[in-house]
């Protein structure tokens, strides 16, 4: 369980007046990358849904009724510290985060199995795709490792400064649309600064507006511990305190901000210009970004409010952007790409997290490798197990038919 993780708490009757006018229509919730949702994850929603419907003492009350689709594959990246949705909830957290002594677990009592069989992502390379379905289960072969290595960058630099503006020269001569994967945080950013450094535009930098709700006796420690948190946007709602950036650079949204035209959490686009606010020059207004196909769009900030201690709450307005020439495997879980840069190397750190970069990419000919270690390509035994016997109950209860 993460230290992060906070208890579960009931909302007010404000707030529940609010949202029960909002989601009255609501029949059908569907949940994508189901294996990174843990399991606690999965009962909190639960709890909100069966709270907000006010189905807590209804027989067949689970999620409120609401219908609950979930989409993914269990062989893909694991909840980040924390345990998969299958899992039995710990008794530590069940008292923690819920606040009592025992929970059922969801995924057993309730959800039942349909396996997607079509390859889309890969169905224009059928050798790519079934070498994924070998990785995908932690398997590799001496043919697939020597497929691999034949897209490994011939680099020659010593150091990693050289190596680094190596790399950063082989990107450029790839297509616009070429993403780096890495497995790191520091990785990204690293290639992220380097590539931003490298352009000839002045910086602009994006600072946040925040402002804390607290008792006046916590200000100090609060302003302490945002201060403390600032490089690490998973304590903060996603939203950056300073975003750097440039004229020109590329940018990928935090945020779903219009799913009708596309404009979704992982949307890469090109800053075009950036709208200054007439009371204070120094402040963005709104920047246009220029996404594929030619969409311009004028993004605003959004506002976010997120906990840093007990009783101690921030309220923010950012502008929900990341530089995106790299981003992290984790965030790539679910988009696709003509071409990408990756490192599946000695830095891959959990398990499915190769597979899971390499399969982003829609055929062999796309996949350009910095560094690769065939040993790193391992999946997770309990969710092979998993499969397995929800395959076998598939299987047993159609033989009953």
């Amino acid at each position: 369980m993460s230290k992060n993780c906070p208890k579960y708490t009931s909302l007010s009757d404000q707030v529940l007046k609010v949202l029960r006018c909002d989601l009255k229509d609501v029949v059908l919730l569907i949940i994508d990358e189901v294996s990174m949702i843990s399991n606690i994850t999965l009962m909190y929603i639960h709890l909100r849904l069966t709270e907000i419907y006010d189905t807590s003492d209804v027989d067949d009350g689970w999620f409120g009724k609401i219908h609950i689709v979930l989409f993914g594959d269990l062989l893909q990246l694991l909840p980040v510290r924390q345990l998969s949705p299958f899992e039995n909830l710990k008794s530590c957290d069940v008292l923690k985060c819920l606040g009592s002594l025992s929970a059922p677990n969801l995924w057993k009592t309730l959800f039942c199995y349909e396996e997607l069989t079509v390859n889309m992502r890969q169905k224009n390379d059928q050798l790519f795709g079934e070498m994924l379905n070998r990785f995908r289960m932690g398997v590799v072969t001496n043919q697939d490792s020597c497929t691999l290595f034949n897209r490994l960058l011939k680099l020659t630099a010593k150091n990693q400064n050289d190596r680094l503006k190596e790399i950063i020269s082989y990107f450029r001569l790839l297509s616009d649309d070429t993403v780096c994967l890495f497995p790191t945080k520091n990785m990204c950013n690293q290639f992220n600064t380097a590539m931003l450094t490298s352009m000839e535009q002045p910086e602009i930098k994006l600072n946040s507006i925040d402002e804390i709700d607290c008792p006046r006796y916590l200000k100090k420690r609060a302003n302490e511990v945002l201060k403390k948190n600032e490089d690490d946007s998973s304590l903060t709602a996603g939203l950056e305190n300073v975003i750097t950036i440039k004229i020109g650079a590329r940018v990928m949204l935090r945020r779903n901000i219009d799913v009708s035209k596309g404009l979704v959490n992982g949307s890469i686009g090109n800053i075009e210009n950036i709208h200054w606010d007439v009371d204070n020059s120094n402040r963005a207004r709104k920047i246009t970004i220029q996404f594929k196909h030619n969409l311009i769009y004028e993004l605003e900030r959004v506002k976010t409010k997120f906990q840093i201690l007990s009783n101690v709450y921030v309220h923010r307005e950012q502008f929900p952007i990341c530089l995106a020439y790299a981003i992290t495997i984790h965030k790539s879980q679910g988009l696709s790409f003509d071409r990408a840069l990756l490192d599946i190397g000695s830095s891959v750190f959990t398990k499915g997290q190769a597979y899971v970069g390499l399969s982003r990419v829609k055929t062999l000919d796309g996949v350009h490798l910095i560094n690769i270690d065939p040993s790193q390509i391992k999946a997770q035994e309990s969710s092979i197990v998993e499969l397995c016997i929800i395959i076998y109950e598939l299987c047993y209860s159609l033989r009953k038919f």
